[in-house]
């Protein structure tokens, strides 16, 4: 997984069987988030047993967490405030309730 700075996406790249749809193996399939997707971190957020993503968007001072469906595919961005020019972003259960496992 990718973030985009440029493009306010992420990219998943997952494995295809089919080398002439997909180069080297891999598709690409890119999700929209927040403005400047500078930073990407992957956990099972919602404690689904699918991955999720979250970014920080330095353009637009917020956190985009996009849920994942269990086959490579993410939700639609919600996105939470943050400082202005956000450039990090890392997943945690602070409160000790989910315990989401990071990757």
């Amino acid at each position: 997984m990718t973030g985009n700075y440029a493009d306010n996406t992420v990219s998943v790249l997952l494995h295809s069987i089919s080398h002439v749809t997909a180069p080297l193996g891999f598709a690409m399939t890119a999700f929209a988030t927040g403005g400047s997707a500078f930073a990407v971190a992957i956990a099972d957020i919602d404690v689904d047993g699918a991955i999720d993503a979250a970014t920080a968007n330095h353009s637009t001072a917020n956190a985009s967490v996009l849920l994942g469906d269990g086959a490579g595919g993410l939700s639609a961005n919600t996105d939470y405030a943050t400082g202005s020019g956000a450039d990090g972003v890392a997943i945690a259960d602070l409160d000790l309730t989910a315990a989401p496992t990071s990757r």
